[in-house]
C-alpha cells in the first residue's frame, strides 16, 4: 500500500510539528508556554482538546513560568546532567504533546512521532 501523500498544509503543521521538536530537546516546558501563549492569543485554531487546555490564561501563565523557572534552574551549578532519565522523559513527552497540538487534524500521531 503507497504512503498517503500530505497536501501543502499538511506538510507545514508536520514542519512545525518537528521544529517544535527541536525546541523542546533543549528545555522540556518551552513549547508548552509556547503553544500556551498562541492559543491564549487566539493565534492557533481552537479544533484540539489540548489547544483548549492550554489556551486557558491560568494555564497559559502557569507554563510560562515553569518554563522561565526551568531555565533559571538549569542555570545552577546544582542542575543534574541534561541525560538524566527523567529529564529526556519531560523533553520527550511535552514535545511529543506539542507536535500533536500543531499537526493538522488527522496527523496528530505523525506530529507526534515526528516531535517526540
Amino acid at each position: 500500500m503507497p504512503a498517503a501523500k500530505l497536501n501543502a498544509g499538511e506538510e507545514i503543521g508536520v514542519l512545525a510539528s518537528f521544529l517544535m521538536g527541536l525546541v523542546g530537546g533543549q528545555r522540556a516546558m518551552t513549547p508548552l508556554a509556547a503553544l500556551a501563549m498562541a492559543t491564549a492569543r487566539d493565534e492557533l485554531p481552537a479544533d484540539h482538546a489540548a489547544q483548549r487546555l492550554l489556551g486557558h490564561p491560568v494555564i497559559a501563565a502557569g507554563a510560562v513560568a515553569l518554563a522561565i523557572a526551568e531555565m533559571a534552574g538549569d542555570k545552577q551549578k546544582s542542575a543534574p546532567d541534561r541525560t538524566v532519565a527523567i529529564g529526556l522523559t519531560a523533553r520527550f513527552v511535552t514535545s511529543a504533546l506539542s507536535g500533536a497540538v500543531l499537526a493538522p487534524r488527522g496527523q496528530r500521531w505523525l506530529g507526534a512521532m515526528v516531535a517526540g
